[in-house]
């Protein structure tokens, strides 16, 4: 009995720090400061790859993407949910999938996931 109490206390307590953890919003604010100089882009259509290039600071999808993510700095969450690509940046660090009304970013090792609607 003692160990049917003490499995469902941990999975209390296991449900409890998930919710808090992705329950939490996140800002982007010092995470800009250390982005990423290139990328390569991909551009996706009915999920196949239409174009695919390497881009940097100079480029129109890079400035579009810092513009965006720099208009949308605060309220982003944690969320464990799979997106088809769309304008989708890869670096060593971040992969960044642009939608019409979500941004979607992920570590390089996809621990973590953060979206914001806009």
């Amino acid at each position: 009995m003692k160990i049917v109490s003490y499995i469902i206390i941990s999975l209390i307590i296991g449900i409890g720090i998930i919710i808090f953890i992705f329950n939490k919003t996140v800002s982007l604010e010092n995470s800009l400061n250390n982005f990423p100089t290139k990328f390569t882009f991909y551009q996706y259509s009915n999920g196949e790859i239409i174009e695919k290039k390497i881009i940097s600071k100079n480029d129109k999808e890079y400035i579009e993407l810092l513009k965006i993510l720099n208009l949308n700095v605060n309220n982003w969450q944690y969320k464990i949910r799979t997106y088809a690509p769309q304008k989708y940046f890869v670096s060593p660090n971040i992969i960044i999938n642009l939608k019409e009304n979500i941004i979607v970013i992920n570590d390089k090792d996809m621990i973590f996931q953060i979206v914001h609607k806009r």
